[in-house]
């Protein structure tokens, strides 16, 4: 999972180009979304926990393409958090 959230990191970073802070973080964020919606889709171990975390990467970013929303406010539903900018 270590590559992927290399991967993950970096589309953000090329989207987010100003607030290279805010793409990590929200990076990070998706990650942990899907980590956690992956565990209740009953994984039973680390060979369940991949395919169901690359399922879950792909269902947030289908809800993200498919509201026409941006990435962050997709997280920002799934995750229920509000954002604050400094």
């Amino acid at each position: 999972t270590g590559c992927v959230i290399g991967t993950v990191t970096s589309a953000f970073l090329a989207v987010e180009r100003q607030d290279k802070l805010l793409a990590v973080l929200s990076a990070l964020l998706m990650f942990e979304v899907a980590a956690e919606r992956a565990v209740i889709s009953g994984v039973k171990g680390p060979g369940s926990f991949v395919p169901a975390l690359l399922d879950e990467l792909y269902s947030l970013r289908t809800q993200a393409t498919e509201s026409k929303s941006s990435s962050i406010d997709t997280l920002k539903k799934a995750a229920k958090v509000n954002f604050i900018h400094f």
